[in-house]
């Protein structure tokens, strides 16, 4: 999980330096977190 969430910010620049706009970026790092975090919430009950 660690090594996921360092990965972020080299892959956020590179995404950046692409064209990609800010606000895509940290709408789907949210969606993406928040829906693997509630796939692992329901497994544990």
């Amino acid at each position: 999980m660690g090594a996921g969430w360092g990965a972020t910010q080299p892959l956020a620049k590179i995404a950046v330096s692409e064209g990609y706009r800010h606000i895509g970026l940290v709408f789907w790092q949210l969606a993406i977190g928040a829906l693997v975090m509630g796939l692992i919430q329901t497994v544990r009950g």
